[in-house]
């Protein structure tokens, strides 16, 4: 199976004459070796991901970006700082636009090159200079720049895919309050190391389906088109769709405090997640019960998939590597690399990057200015680019300006009817208003959920937005996602303890006897709003009046609208 996997990797290159993923950390230490600073040593790593779902030294599951509910950013305090985006950072975002508008590469493929990167360079590098980074990685595989033109350009100073004719996938199999189990990454049989969008700490547990969102293009198709098919439809390949469904879980279902398996303590019996799955994950399950965390309380902490240090074993994988390996328990996994977030800025003595001498704002602006140089070329994008950049940005800023969010719960919060078709189909209603919700690099659905007061009888539900896997938001209503929003440590607590995050970080004291709490986290092509509650004495305001006290923040679930309508008072 192996020699075969091999046989056909190899063949697929020569037949699409496709280059080998370019390591996507030798284009930046190039930047370094043509700045003025020193360029770093970088350590050599083991892969984030053996290809099989089993974790590194640095973070289980999915890898170095699969944060959710992870252990060793619990309790820490989200950095609320948000510094205005430097010129080159929001240059980087245009360009990832225009490229895409343009089909030169697919959002997909910019995660999967990031999502690759080695746990301590995905640390090490700002937000930005990962896009920056992985923007070169997809131009070199998809042959429009070459390694030999970017090394000129940074040491100095195609047509577009034809659409692609979808592929309808056969009918839906699981329909509305079906009780379902997430599969585990193990259970797929990969060969490689996938592009994921399911996130690592739902593998295994059981739910109940929601809602049917339709069929979308497969993103782990998508992630690798230009290795398997050569851009997707230029060879008359269809394009394979999968199934979307957004899929309940109880939050005691996923973590072991939940069953009293952790000494972590658990106040939100009654709190949710729910997350959109593709239907390739899914297997049907004939109870409605949540998974079962059937361990010993003293190995809890240890990945469920990753046995202790002592159990030493055998993989058979379809992938080139036999081995016989102990794993770390994931507790003292999670610990490492925690602490090597926490020491980036001192590991200059050890070989790695000082970021007080060698900041990371310098590669990725480098890196950024010479791909838009190289794309500038007559023969590539042309001469415009620059110019159409800049009106992209202008296009971004504007959005913010617009408030297209706070109009949307604005009329919602004054037109009952409005409310009703916004939380039914939110494009569309949108639409009335003359408001494009979907996102400028994918196809993307926004999905509305209602948040609601407590009552005499009933308590309040507050919806909170996430991405664990990334940053998915949804930037066509509320403009660019704050810096805390992308954020380990948000990514990480939003989904496995909600109400102390949002006390301890954001002051907002939600009590578990008068709320509910539903995480709703984004990790495919759905993107969130939160229609907050309406506060008591706005009976009589207008429209206008109304979105002066709606926030980005309320549409995230980190504020509530009570709270700014107290400085009005």
């Amino acid at each position: 199976m192996q020699t075969a996997c091999r046989r056909a990797f190899v063949t697929v290159i020569r037949n699409h004459r496709c280059r080998p993923t370019l390591d996507p950390y030798l284009v930046v230490n190039r930047c370094f070796a043509s700045s003025s600073h020193v360029a770093p040593k970088m350590p050599p790593l083991p892969p984030v991901d053996d290809g099989a779902g089993q974790p590194s030294l640095h973070i289980g599951h999915g890898g170095i970006h699969d944060v959710g509910g992870l252990e060793s950013l619990l309790g820490q305090a989200v950095d609320l700082s948000d510094p205005t985006l430097q010129d080159w950072e929001q240059e980087t975002h245009a360009l990832l636009i225009a490229l895409v508008k343009a089909g030169y590469l697919t959002t997909d493929e910019l995660r999967r090159n990031v999502e690759a990167m080695p746990a301590n360079h995905y640390i090490a590098r700002s937000y930005y200079c990962k896009w920056a980074t992985s923007i070169a990685s997809c131009l070199l595989e998809r042959n429009v720049i070459s390694y030999t033109e970017l090394d000129q350009q940074l040491l100095g100073s195609s047509t577009s895919p034809t659409p692609e004719t979808a592929q309808q996938p056969p009918a839906a199999v699981f329909s509305v309050g079906q009780a379902v189990q997430v599969r585990s990454e193990q259970s797929m049989g990969r060969w490689r190391k996938p592009h994921l969008r399911t996130p690592g700490y739902i593998f295994g547990v059981k739910g109940i389906v929601e809602s049917y969102e339709g069929n979308f293009p497969d993103p782990g198709y998508k992630a690798f088109r230009s290795l398997l098919a050569r851009g997707g439809g230029e060879d008359g390949t269809e394009e394979p769709r999968q199934h979307l469904y957004r899929v309940r879980f109880s939050m005691d279902d996923i973590f072991p405090e939940g069953k009293g398996l952790s000494p972590l303590k658990n106040a939100d019996s009654d709190a949710t997640v729910t997350i959109e799955i593709y239907e390739d994950w899914l297997m049907p399950t004939h109870d409605s019960e949540g998974q079962s965390w059937e361990m010993d309380p003293a190995t809890v902490l240890q990945d469920s998939h990753s046995p202790t240090d002592s159990h030493s074993h055998h993989h058979d994988h379809d992938h080139d590597h036999d081995h016989d390996h102990d794993h770390l328990p994931r507790a003292e996994l999670e610990q490492r690399a925690i602490d090597l977030e926490q020491s980036t800025a001192k590991l200059c003595s050890t070989g790695s990057i000082d970021t007080h001498t060698t900041p990371t704002e310098v590669v990725g602006d480098r890196l950024s200015s010479s791909l838009i140089d190289l794309l500038s070329q007559p023969h590539r994008m042309g001469p415009s680019l620059k110019s159409e950049l800049r009106r992209i940005i202008d296009a971004m800023e504007s959005i913010k300006n617009r408030a297209d969010g706070a109009a949307l719960v604005a009329r919602a919060w004054t037109d009952p009817g409005f409310e009703e078709r916004l939380l039914e189909d939110a494009a569309s209603a949108a639409l009335e208003m003359g408001i494009n919700t979907v996102n400028a690099t994918a196809p993307t659905k926004l999905k509305v959920v209602k948040s609601a007061w407590p009552t005499d009888t009933e308590k309040g539900i507050h919806n909170l937005i996430v991405c664990t896997l990334c940053s998915c938001y949804p930037l066509s209503l509320l403009g660019l996602s704050p810096k805390w929003y992308k954020s380990r440590i948000y990514r990480a607590r939003a989904v496995r303890e909600p109400r102390a995050m949002l006390r301890d970080s954001f002051g907002l004291e939600l009590p578990p006897e008068q709320w509910s709490i539903r995480v709703h986290d984004s990790t495919a092509d759905l993107r969130y709003l939160v229609l907050p509650p309406r506060p008591l004495g706005t009976e009589n305001w207008t429209e206008e009046e109304l979105r002066q006290i709606i926030t980005r923040d309320t549409m995230i679930g980190v504020a509530l609208p009570n709270d700014i309508l107290i400085l009005f008072r």
